[in-house]
């Protein structure tokens, strides 16, 4: 008798929970952005600036901003 005493005993013993690790991506800066993005955004700089500049710098400053460039 005594074995199944001990054989109760260990099936009665409470299971250790592990807690699992949850890992988030890392968030990442979109960078890569569609022309008709930069396109979009150069005509609000465009507009903003009073309806003036030229469409390569308006693209160009965009692009950068979009991109998180420098």
């Amino acid at each position: 008798m005594a074995k199944k005493e001990e054989k109760t005993k260990a099936k009665a013993a409470p299971k250790k929970t592990v807690a699992k690790k949850v890992t988030e991506k890392p968030k990442v800066k979109k960078t890569q952005v569609t022309d008709e993005e930069i396109k979009a955004r150069a005509y609000e700089i465009y507009v903003e600036n009073g309806y003036q500049g030229s469409e390569l710098e308006n693209w160009i400053k965009a692009e950068k901003e979009l991109t998180g460039r420098k």
